[in-house]
């Protein structure tokens, strides 16, 4: 599941097919183009010596497919992570959640949700990744289930993190919204854009642009936000790790489990020729207060894995206050 690591989840494109037949030539040149136009670590590179040591890498009359070396070894030469290469087939797969030429989706596990003593309701947030389909029916699912647990009378939260490995970071917001208090919940800071702040518009939690903020109405929470307790570990990354972060400066939470992944960059989703498609790492993050994120997210409890986790999250709720009762 690392290579589905992805804070920003684009529409799946098209493949870019012509009359002409792609080459790997093609497919490195401009998957080069691409890193040097966007890469969060653009700037820092020897490029001249990045490129020569690539071109040497592709075959001569080489397919797209041929190419997927050299684009992994211009990756790894820019120092960073989080950038990965998806084929055309794994990509398809993922969106479209079937099966293409041998390559299967990734098997996803839904929002496991129960109530515990104490008026607490728990949710733990796996992964997620999919089409607009996709999207929908999980945020609504998502909502309607939290909403349940709310009308059994949760008024505490444990919101489990650990072993979210990333995905589509919008759909898991939007199901924990009624939890993050007031916007914004965090930021990307500007790449090859100007900057975007995840905020709510036309009641969806999303990223804006921040040039465009001012133009959104503001919004405040109908009800005080209650406790929360986040729970993450080391498996908990990217999309899983901003979903925590969400949480991060907002009062009444606090962070249990083991220190995150460290994959806090942002990155959108690029077509190369052949339909492949390049997750590429454009910017850093902030939280809500404008706390930069370079690497992991570290609880403010360090607990052993495991049950020491939830018994150290239950112990600190219960001694906090339940609007309501």
């Amino acid at each position: 599941m690392s290579r589905l690591a992805i804070a920003l989840l684009a529409v799946l494109l098209a493949s870019g097919a012509s009359a002409k037949p792609v080459t790997a030539a093609d497919e490195l040149g401009a998957a080069i183009k691409l890193l040097k136009a966007h890469h969060i670590n653009r700037d820092n590179a020897d490029w001249r010596a990045v490129e020569v040591k690539a071109w040497a890498l592709l075959p001569r009359n080489g397919k797209p497919e041929d190419a997927y070396p050299a684009i992994d070894a211009v990756i790894k030469a820019l120092g960073e992570k989080h950038t990965s290469l998806f084929t055309r087939d794994e990509w398809k797969a993922e969106m479209t959640g079937e099966q293409q030429n041998g390559t299967k989706p990734v098997q996803l596990t839904p929002p496991q949700f129960r109530m515990l003593p104490g008026r607490t309701g728990y949710v733990h947030v796996f992964a997620f990744i999919g089409n607009a389909n996709a999207v929908k029916d999980y945020e609504t699912r998502f909502r309607a289930r939290m909403a349940a647990l709310g009308q059994q009378g949760a008024c505490r939260w444990i919101v489990d993190l650990r072993g979210n490995q990333g995905g589509n970071m919008w759909p898991m917001l939007n199901g924990l919204s009624s939890l993050l208090g007031d916007p914004p919940f965090g930021f990307f800071e500007p790449g090859a854009d100007p900057g975007e702040v995840w905020t709510v518009k036309a009641g969806e939690v999303q990223g804006v642009d921040v040039a465009d903020i001012d133009r959104i109405p503001a919004y405040d929470q109908k009800h005080p936000a209650p406790p929360v307790a986040v729970l993450v570990d080391r498996r908990t990354s990217s999309s899983g790790e901003f979903t925590a972060m969400a949480f991060e400066g907002r009062g009444g939470v606090r962070f249990f489990g083991q220190p995150t992944a460290g994959f806090v960059t942002g990155n959108d989703v690029f077509a190369l020729p052949d339909g492949a498609q390049i997750a590429l790492t454009e910017s850093g993050s902030q939280d809500r207060l404008h706390r930069k994120y370079r690497d992991r997210i570290v609880p403010d409890e360090i607990t052993p894995p495991g049950p020491g986790t939830d018994k150290a999250a239950m112990a600190w709720l219960r001694a906090q206050s339940c609007s309501g009762g």
